[in-house]
This record gives C-alpha cells, structure tokens and sequence, in this order.
C-alpha cells in the first residue's frame, strides 16, 4: 500500500508533518461530529460521554496513522514504489 504521509527524496525518508497534523485534526473534529451527531439522533441531547467516546475512537486513528508514518521502512518504499 502507497504511504500516504512518506515520501523519499535523495535516499532519505521525509514524514510530510503538515499534512499529516491536518489529516489528524480533520479526523479529530470528524470523529466528534459524527459521533455527538449520531448521539442526538438517537436521544435528542448532547453527551459528554459520546464526546469522551468519539476523542478516544479519533485518538486510536490518529496514533495508528502517526507510528506507521514514522516506523515506515525504506524498504517497504521501494517495494511500493517498484509495485506501482
């Protein structure tokens, strides 16, 4: 699979942090509003445990998606980039 936030330029693995911190962010403020929405739907109030539910589902992703950018191996690069 393509790494979404890495890149390599003269041999060297570049972590795209803008992108990366905008992706978080938006997925962050995604998580919230789908899950506080989905809550009001359901029970026509707003929740601090949804909110609490949402940020813990929205940090996991963020996490996830983080260590794989930083822990990705130049050689999966190359297996990638030699895929496509």
């Amino acid at each position: 699979m393509k790494p979404l936030f890495v890149s390599i330029k003269e041999d060297q693995r570049v972590v795209h942090w803008k992108k990366l911190t905008a992706f978080s962010i938006a997925v962050m403020v995604l998580t919230a509003v789908l899950v506080e929405g989905l809550w009001w739907l359901l029970w026509n109030t707003l929740s601090l445990g949804a909110l609490m539910v949402a940020l813990v589902l929205g940090t996991l992703i963020v996490v996830r998606v983080v260590v794989r950018a930083i822990t990705y191996q130049e050689q999966e690069l190359e297996v990638t980039a030699e895929s496509t």
